[in-house]
């Protein structure tokens, strides 16, 4: 659509028809558009799960190429904000781990329990440990954690859970995790100072959504190499599998300050510096708590988007197309070895290694669970692992036997591949063009690429061939050559 002409746009109740939010954009030529809407629901909605069937719809203007997909249902599926919980623990109060504990106090959607100077005796027990998503430990004394609490939360990161370690000068997580699983590095023999340092991503960590302070690639970067780096650093290398995603670089030489490890179906993430705060100088939360508040998200399992008393259920989608699959995820709450059974997302292979497949995990002693699919009152399909094969319409998916676990699922009418493949892979590409020193462009940039090429020489190399045996002249340059050389050769006396 070219520029300067208006839309109207809306979204509105599929069964009132009441507009619930409408407003009036001028196009820019510029492509892809994103819009912000806001309107009022129900209160009930904080207290009990409901489902929003709205329509968002472009109203028609003259010169458009077709008119028939200017109106799209857009379920929402409206229920209270699940609340995740965190443990931190630390051998004393450290401004990280004070900070770390206040950013998320202040924030409804976590329980935050903290214990600095822990003793052996008040450390949580296994069951206790279970209910936390995501556990930080800092630098905690060996003596006061046993050989039983680290195998607890080794089986609880194995499970799913999420573990963040904030080392430390006095090195208390060397000599607690040394040579553990837990741990996805090792250590050198002292902390280094680190002489006159910045931070900067590395090329895993440039690509990775949970480290972008700025939505720019160039600006992300940017900001992380302004950012206050830390002075003391301790000394330590990824073990094998395990993943660098932020450096320090000084004179001294480059040291890893964010390491990564997938532990079973769960994640660790290693600190070698406890300096974070110096981010709040002069700039307070805008960078410091986007960090935290990204990395512990990352970090833990994928939130559930319907908890209760006895289970967590989950859809990765809420609208698909005819012909697709929605994938369904289950934990019961109370569980032990032989009542777990769960999908979980993986990392794929391949050359972009941040895209994501699922895969089913279950011990062979679990319980399988059931999801049903319902259709006006009537099942359709019992599944534990993919919905596929649906006719377009509503449907509301439940955990078998579990009540309040009810999820609504919106089947549409496919459209072809034109319409339906409209998007690229960014990352997937960024890569490709750093792979190949070259440069990445939305369709949106096109302007600055061809103010590029016509600020830079090409220079064209071409090579052509001829058969020799198929041109009459070169033959005959060549037999008069070969005739010259024996003509003077003999003549010299060498024949």
């Amino acid at each position: 659509m070219p520029p300067g002409k208006t839309l109207k746009v809306d979204i509105s109740d599929q069964g009132s028809g009441e507009v619930l939010w409408t407003d009036e954009v001028e196009t820019s030529g510029g492509g892809a558009r994103v819009l912000s809407f806001a309107f009022r629901i129900s209160s009930d909605a904080e207290e009990l799960p409901s489902l929003l069937r709205l329509s968002a719809r472009i109203h028609e203007v003259d010169g458009e190429a077709r008119t028939d997909n200017n109106t799209m249902p857009m379920p929402v599926f409206l229920s209270p904000p699940p609340q995740s919980s965190m443990l931190v623990i630390d051998g004393r109060p450290r401004w990280d781990s004070r900070y770390l504990r206040n950013i998320f106090r202040r924030d409804p959607t976590w329980r935050t329990d903290a214990n600095f100077a822990p003793h052996e005796e008040v450390l949580p027990a296994e069951e206790t440990l279970k209910g936390y998503d995501l556990v930080v430990l800092g630098e905690v004394p060996s003596e006061v954690m046993s050989d039983q609490h680290l195998a607890w939360l080794e089986e609880h990161v194995r499970a799913g859970g999420g573990l963040i370690l904030i080392d430390g000068p006095r090195e208390e997580l060397r000599g607690l995790l040394s040579d553990h699983p837990l741990s996805p590095v090792t250590w050198f023999d002292a902390p280094q100072w680190l002489d006159r340092p910045h931070l900067a991503l590395t090329k895993d960590g440039s690509l990775e959504p949970a480290l972008t302070l700025a939505p720019n690639k160039a600006d992300n970067e940017a900001i992380w190499s302004y950012l206050p780096a830390p002075h003391r650093a301790i000394r330590a290398r990824p073990k094998a599998g395990a993943t660098i995603l932020v450096e320090a670089h000084s004179e001294t030489g480059n040291t890893p300050l964010l390491i990564t490890q997938m532990l079973g179906a769960g994640r660790v993430l290693y600190i070698s510096s406890d300096e974070s705060w110096r981010w709040r100088y002069q700039k307070g939360d805008e960078y410091h708590t986007r960090y935290w508040q990204q990395l512990a998200r990352w970090v833990m399992a994928e939130p559930f988007l319907v908890r209760t008393e006895d289970a967590e259920f989950d859809l990765d989608r809420l609208r698909i197309r005819q012909g697709e699959t929605a994938t369904v995820r289950a934990r019961f709450a109370t569980r032990d070895d032989s009542s777990v059974a769960e999908l979980v997302r993986v990392q794929s292979a391949g050359l972009n290694s941040h895209e994501s497949s699922y895969e089913a995990r279950q011990s062979s002693s679990a319980t399988r669970f059931e999801a049903v699919v319902m259709r006006n009152g009537e099942e359709v399909l019992r599944t534990n692992e993919l919905i596929e094969d649906l006719a377009p319409g509503n449907y509301e998916v439940s955990l078998a036997g579990v009540d309040n676990t009810t999820i609504p699922l919106t089947v549409i009418e496919p459209t072809s591949i034109e319409e339906t493949v409209t998007h690229a892979n960014p990352r997937l590409l960024e890569e490709m063009a750093e792979r190949g020193n070259g440069e990445y462009f939305t369709e949106q940039e096109f302007a600055e690429l061809l103010s590029i090429l016509k600020s830079r020489r090409a220079i064209v190399t071409t090579m052509d061939s001829t058969s020799v045996w198929q041109s009459y002249g070169w033959l005959l340059a060549i037999v008069l050559l070969v005739a010259t050389e024996l003509f003077l050769r003999k003549r010299a006396g060498l024949l």
